[in-house]
């Protein structure tokens, strides 16, 4: 399951070391943090698995892309 926090911060978190609004580089590194970068260079194919695997994971960064 995400946090606010993740939910709220999807881009910043699959745009890790790069610079955040501050200047400062962002660093992430717990295991929805992973998730999410993974779900981002994902294939269709293990994409599908992901998502029986993480369903709202999936959802929450479907619904990001999306921009809902």
């Amino acid at each position: 399951m995400l946090s606010d926090y993740d939910r709220k911060n999807i881009g910043a978190i699959i745009a890790d070391g790069e610079t955040g609004p501050d200047m400062e580089p962002v660093r992430t590194s717990w295991f929805n943090a992973r998730l999410l970068r993974l779900i981002h260079h994902a294939d269709a194919k293990n994409l599908a698995k992901l998502r029986l695997a993480f369903p709202d994971v999936v959802q929450a960064y479907q619904e990001w892309k999306r921009g809902d």
